[in-house]
């Protein structure tokens, strides 16, 4: 489900910094979540809405590694569920099987989860990634 990132009342819009040499025009939605998002990041705020926004920025670009990173502390500060993350990312990785981030984030995840790993699933998910490109050096 999307979080409506316009409908936030408790952020204050951050719009980047002082006008770039060199505008790259973005679209309205990107523009709108970055600003939430570097918000967060300057707040420090850990907080399940923050981690709700590490989505929407990774919707929009997936491949932001510090959205990736931050994510990843959200879910060791929160304690927020290593096994969902992983059905997520498998969704996630479905869709993006060929995106640096995705993949090492998942392998993050997964040497957070240690013993806990479900190798099964995860053989089995690996399978089907093969499947599609045996040579997807992404998830090697």
């Amino acid at each position: 489900k999307r979080w409506p990132v316009g409908r936030r009342r408790a952020y204050r819009l951050d719009e980047g910094g002082q006008a770039p040499i060199a505008p790259i025009v973005y679209k309205a939605a990107y523009q709108e979540v970055m600003g939430y998002f570097r918000a967060i990041l300057k707040k420090g705020e850990f907080s399940e809405r923050a981690f709700l926004l590490t989505q929407e920025v990774i919707h929009h670009s997936e491949g932001n590694y510090n959205a990736w990173f931050f994510r990843r502390k959200l879910i060791e500060k929160l304690g927020l569920s290593l096994e969902d993350e992983m059905e997520w990312l498998q969704e996630v990785g479905l869709e993006k099987e060929k995106n640096f981030q995705i993949w090492h984030h998942r392998r993050c995840i997964a040497e957070m989860l240690g013993e806990r790993m479900n190798v099964a699933a995860e053989m089995e998910f690996m399978t089907e990634i093969f499947d599609s490109d045996r040579k997807n050096y992404h998830a090697w």
